[in-house]
């Protein structure tokens, strides 16, 4: 499952086939199914594409709906390739009925992935996991602290975690930490601690008896921009505008970046790390050709009932050096675009632990069940795997949260049958509601009755 619903993907691709070249459709199913990597030389995160990679997966997912939303405002061509130029912008966009509002954009989706790479904080959490398993220990009650490395000049600088590379870290973990980890594994009621350190790699790890449930970590924030060209952010946006500048368009250019779980893109007002604010407009004051830059961002928040929600937030950036005649124009275009998005349904920091964590990548089902006087929903998708035999009833009553056979035992307690099944749609979501409704007493399974009073 990727940040939108497959309903909603599929929904995006039937709206762009009749316009689409069939090349352009199948690379863009392609990549959303991950068989085919994206043709073009880099992406966002800066990913060779010999390979898969998840963030491929949620960068073909924006370009995606990023282009259906658009379609909805006006004309829109892909890769148009008749601009006279040696590149060809993800977007050229013309407003129906108007010869005097068209652009050209490209789409970039921006990630932390590469720090993630330089920073293997939960890869060194599960090379001790998966020496511990061998000798019957979950791992529950390890936390690390790693120290951090600094390169670079005050506010020109990156954070490096102090830890073994990548590709180490297993033989690490044996050599330097087994006789620590045996003694846990050997006795996992005796709390337990080490350090180690020498001048690249310095990490302190605390073992808590009492706690059977989680492991975790604390270290230094590693993806937070202390430096305002060397981030993410940052280099996305100087690769894309000098694609756009080879384009051959004389007309105006803008740049539309999505968030594939990406810290450059927050704001800021500190003074110790850069805001997405700040990267955008140094970028914008050395590009003047480039006239705006739009910021679409996912972000997680709490519900007042404690659930937590996902919305889209998005910012749109004007380059100071140019003209504002059309600002209005092209905001109100970009608006509407924003208007017609669909809903996220995971951040895609989650969206993409669950690609690279090699799930069946199917979408989100519905969860839990709903209880009413006399009626039950449930999952259609739940009901469908439990009646095919691939779950378990143990396992479909805990998937539902709820305990839904408690509802079927009052049912027939009361001698109440079911009276109407239907299914109701979940709009936007990979699920849908089936409704059973009971109504009774009935004589079929309950006592002869005589006349009402």
């Amino acid at each position: 499952m990727g940040i939108f619903s497959r309903r909603d993907i599929q929904a995006a691709l039937d709206s762009l086939s009749p316009w689409l070249a069939f090349r352009q459709l199948d690379e863009l199913v392609g990549r959303l199914n991950g068989t085919q990597p994206s043709s073009r030389q880099d992406d966002a995160a800066g990913w060779p594409h010999d390979r898969r990679k998840p963030s491929d997966v949620l960068a073909a997912e924006w370009e995606l709906v990023t282009l259906g939303a658009l379609g909805k405002c006006g004309h829109v061509e892909y890769e148009k390739d008749d601009l006279g130029g040696k590149s060809r912008p993800d977007i050229f966009f013309r407003l129906d009925g108007s010869s005097r509002l068209e652009f050209v954009a490209d789409i970039l989706a921006v990630s932390d992935v590469n720090a993630h790479k330089e920073n293997p904080i939960a890869d060194f959490h599960g090379a001790i996991r998966r020496f511990l398993l061998k000798y019957g220990h979950s791992s529950a009650g390890i936390n690390v602290h790693v120290d951090g490395n600094t390169e670079g000049d005050y506010r020109n600088r990156k954070v490096l975690l102090a830890l073994p590379r990548k590709s180490e870290l297993d033989a690490f973990v044996k050599k330097e930490l087994g006789g620590f980890l045996l003694g846990i594994a050997g006795d996992a009621t005796k709390d337990a601690d080490t350090s180690y350190e020498t001048k690249d790699v310095r990490f302190t790890i605390r073992y808590n008896s009492k706690e059977n449930r989680y492991c975790s970590s604390n270290h230094p924030a590693y993806t937070i921009p202390c430096s305002i060209r060397r981030n993410p952010l940052a280099n996305a946006l100087k690769d894309k505008g000098e694609q756009l500048a080879k384009s051959g368009y004389s007309g105006v250019k803008g740049i539309i970046v999505c968030d594939d779980g990406c810290d450059s893109l927050a704001e800021r007002s500190g003074s110790v790390a850069f805001g997405c604010e700040q990267i955008v407009e140094e970028f914008l004051r050395t590009r003047s050709r480039i006239l705006w830059v739009l910021v679409i961002r996912v972000r997680e928040s709490l519900h007042p009932l404690g659930l937590p929600q996902i919305s889209p937030g998005s910012k749109l950036y004007w380059n100071k050096r140019r003209e504002k005649s059309l600002f209005s124009d092209i905001s109100e275009v970009l608006k509407q675009m924003l208007a017609w998005l669909p809903q996220p349904e995971v951040t895609p920091t989650n969206a993409l632990q669950r690609l690279t964590g090699l799930r069946d990548g199917w979408g989100r089902p519905l969860g839990g069940c709903r209880m009413g006087k006399g009626t039950i929903k449930i999952s259609a998708r739940a009901l469908t795997e439990l009646l095919a035999g691939r779950v378990t009833m143990q396992a479909f009553l805990a998937k539902q949260g709820l305990d839904p056979s408690q509802f079927f035992v009052r049912q027939l307690e009361n001698g109440n049958t079911l009276k109407n099944a239907s299914l109701e749609t979940a709009e936007h979501k990979d699920d849908d509601w089936v409704v059973l409704e009971y109504d009774g007493p009935d004589s079929a399974i309950s006592p002869y009755r005589g006349r009402k009073s």
